[in-house]
């Protein structure tokens, strides 16, 4: 079983992107996807101490159904895109 890795291009200082271990869309095509659900979490790209950014820590955490991936990838997408323009969230847990 490999990982593969998906870029949204965010990955700009400051601002917010969105991960997650367990997304189907992470795991290779025919992998059987053994949880009923799953989550990603958001964050903000912040420095790294000496060169280049690194992931900052989970601000937000977006779940759904694992049959419906897109659902949650587009939720996480929208919070991203809010909290780029400055929205401050009232809860941490979002659910599609």
């Amino acid at each position: 079983m490999t990982v593969l890795h998906i870029e949204h291009g965010r990955n700009i200082e400051g601002k917010h992107d969105w991960y997650g271990y367990c997304d189907p869309a992470n795991w290779e095509p025919g992998y059987s996807f053994p949880f009923g659900t799953f989550s990603v979490g958001v964050f903000k790209w912040v420095p790294k101490s000496r060169k280049g950014i690194k992931k900052g820590s989970i601000i937000l955490r977006v779940s759904g159904d694992t049959e419906h991936p897109y659902r949650v990838h587009q939720l996480a997408e929208l919070l991203c895109d809010k909290l780029d323009k400055g929205w401050k969230p009232d809860k941490k847990e979002f659910k599609t």
